[in-house]
């Protein structure tokens, strides 16, 4: 089934579920480069640390093992990606310890083993510009797996849900998670146009973050056919909505 291209921004009601892949240099269609070598078991353990240098070599190696081309169809349910994606979740790789929040309670996963989710917080907690972008891929790659066929969006309600706005009238405030991509494209709009000349590179990282959150963002609005487009759609702020519209023809661009 060939794949169409989606919608900048989450729009109410259920999207459908084809669209085009950002693009992945290092995806090879029908495969995953890091599958073969490592397990989602053996991926999910080699989170369980707070070294900053080995927690990005853990994400890169999980980011391209999950990643899907450009152009890709959707993946088979025995795709090793997809198989991989499931293990990851069930192996606890979600992670807990610091994914606690105001009546989410924890992530998939012993409360006490680091993960994904920990993974960001440490890179949110101690400033990891070059670390930052990483999770957020990851998990909108574990979304766009998991989307895929409905036997695996079960798993995938695990990844999704502590990312996600609070429910309207459901009384608790806003995930922690749903909090920092807000403010991660508030960031992205307020610096545009303010670097001085010869900082590009020094901004590659804000880039790269602007990126990372909008892909995420279309993946949670996309996800099992738009089941919580709407939700996501209510949860953003006007002002916020007119800067996903801007990021994304940025990043797109």
């Amino acid at each position: 089934m060939p794949v169409a291209t989606t919608s900048a921004v989450p729009l109410p009601g259920a999207p459908s579920g084809k669209r085009k892949r950002s693009a992945s240099p290092s995806a090879v269609p029908g495969e995953a480069p890091e599958a073969a070598a490592q397990t989602g078991a053996a991926l999910a353990a080699a989170l369980r640390t707070t070294s900053p240098d080995s927690l990005r070599l853990a994400l890169a190696a999980l980011r391209r093992s999950t990643s899907i081309a450009t152009h890709e169809e959707l993946p088979a349910p025995t795709d090793a990606r997809v198989r991989l994606a499931q293990e990851f979740v069930d192996a606890g790789g979600l992670g807990g310890a610091l994914a606690h929040d105001a009546g989410w309670g924890a992530v998939a996963g012993s409360a006490a083993t680091p993960g994904l989710f920990d993974a960001w917080t440490l890179a949110e907690q101690q400033a990891l510009p070059a670390l930052l972008p990483l999770p957020l891929f990851v998990l909108a790659h574990l979304l766009a797996l998991l989307s895929a066929h409905q036997p695996t969006h079960a798993l995938g309600d695990r990844v999704i849900e502590p990312l996600l706005p609070p429910a309207a009238g459901a009384g608790a405030g806003a995930s922690r998670f749903w909090a920092r991509l807000q403010a991660y494209l508030g960031s992205a709009e307020s610096k545009k146009g303010k670097a001085p000349q010869g900082t590009a590179g020094k901004d590659s990282g804000s880039e790269m973050l602007t990126l990372a959150t909008v892909r995420l963002l279309l993946e949670m609005s996309s996800f099992a056919g738009g089941k919580y487009a709407r939700r996501i759609f209510e949860g953003v702020g006007w002002s916020m909505k007119v800067r996903t519209v801007r990021a994304f023809a940025a990043c797109s661009s």
